[in-house]
């Protein structure tokens, strides 16, 4: 995310709707992919409970770099700390979202 956008909240909103995108399709876990030297991102993704999977090489115009995934085990409970991080009321089911 560019420098000015960043700590602004738009990270968790993207995060929220790719968890909604994924929940709505059945599924209940999730990986990502992510630079090991982008720091930022990482602490980003560690703050919303994502833990480090594995690392790999990835090519990416003609060099290596190193990734780190992370992990999420329960979408659910990720969908229920960013609503109420956003201050969201309890969808129909009782949980906020």
């Amino acid at each position: 995310m560019l420098t000015p956008y960043q700590r602004s909240g738009i990270g968790r909103i993207l995060v929220r709707h790719v968890v909604e995108s994924l929940l709505d399709g059945g599924h209940r876990t999730m990986l990502l992919w992510v630079l090991a030297a982008n720091a930022g991102a990482r602490r980003f993704y560690e703050s919303l409970g994502g833990l480090p999977v594995r690392g790999q090489l990835t090519e990416i115009g003609g060099a290596r770099y190193p990734e780190i995934s992370y992990g999420w085990s329960d979408l659910p409970g990720l969908r229920r700390r960013l609503s109420a991080a956003a201050g969201s009321p309890p969808d129909s089911s009782g949980t906020a979202g």
